[in-house]
């Protein structure tokens, strides 16, 4: 099955409140410890970061 656009687009903002929400339960956290808690690999949550900061 082809993955859309719109499935990507999901998918990203689903991770990146994932990541917001692992943040908010510890604070202040690094990529490494942010990727174990909301279950992501270390390169995808410093991605998710940076377009969360930009």
């Amino acid at each position: 099955m082809a993955t859309t656009g719109t499935d990507m687009s999901r998918m990203r903002e689903m991770n990146q409140l994932s990541i917001v929400s692992a943040l908010r339960g510890n604070p202040p956290s690094t990529v490494t410890e942010l990727a174990g808690r909301a279950g992501l690999s270390r390169p995808a949550v410093d991605v998710l970061v940076r377009g969360l900061v930009a």
